[in-house]
Formats: structure tokens, sequence, C-alpha cells
């Protein structure tokens, strides 16, 4: 009696180790599928973001190109104005302007304000620049 026990016993314990054979047999093929489903998943991924870091360089060459294309013009059109407004005060005013003024190219009060004021245009335009020239700074390529 005591014999057929731990036979029984030993019969529970082969198909125990058995199922459990089995069992990390099918998580370990099931794992290994897994895995490669997430490798071609991740090459998939990273050939999509190697062609996004590609495009967004291309962008930022373009986006650069274009504004300084744009503030080039936008300088040409304020010089233009400027010599405008030099030529519509000369014409209203004539010789009045220079002698009120001072000479304007020794810098009267009507050049210094001029000046000044083409400094302080300039400086906007460079700090505008600056501030522009990286519009993808906040992603990492």
């Amino acid at each position: 009696d005591a014999i057929k026990k731990q036979k029984r016993r030993i019969m529970r314990c082969k198909d125990d180790l058995a199922r459990e054979h089995d069992r990390r047999r099918h998580a370990k093929s099931r794992g290994e599928r897994q895995n490669a489903l997430l490798e071609v998943d991740c090459e998939r991924i990273e050939r999509q973001s190697s062609g996004l870091r590609d495009k967004f360089a291309r962008f930022r060459v373009s986006d650069r190109e274009k504004y300084k294309a744009v503030l080039a013009m936008h300088r040409d059109d304020l010089r233009r104005l400027q010599d405008e407004l030099r030529d519509s005060r000369d014409f209203v005013f004539g010789d009045e302007a220079l002698a009120a003024g001072g000479n304007e190219g020794e810098g009267g009060e009507t050049g210094a304000a001029t000046e000044s004021r083409e400094k302080a245009e300039e400086f906007d335009l460079e700090a505008e620049s600056d501030s522009c020239s990286n519009p993808y700074s906040s992603f990492k390529t």
C-alpha cells in the first residue's frame, strides 16, 4: 500500500514536471514571437524617426533661407522708405532742415536722431533674426 502511494506520488510529480516543461516551452516560444514582432516594430519606428529627422533638417534649412530672404526684403524696403522720407523732408523744408539740424554729414540733431533710430531698428532686426534663426531648436536631432 505504501509503495502504491509512492508510485502515485512519483507519477503526480512527473505529470507536474511535464506540465511545467510545456508551460515554459510555450512561454519561451511566445516570448520569442513577441520579441521578433517588437524588433520589427522597432526597426520600422527607427526608419520613420530617421525620416522625420531628415525632414526637420530640410525644413530648418529652407526656413532659414526664407527668413533671411524676407528679412533682406524688409531691410531693403526700410532703406527705400528712409530714402523717400529724407528726400521728402529735403523737398519740403529744403535747406532749412540742414540749417536747423546741422549738416547731415556732421550728424546734427536731425542726423543724430535718424542715425540712432537706424541703429535701434537695425538692432531690433538683428535681435529678431537671432530669436527666429532656429525655430526647430526644441526638436532634438
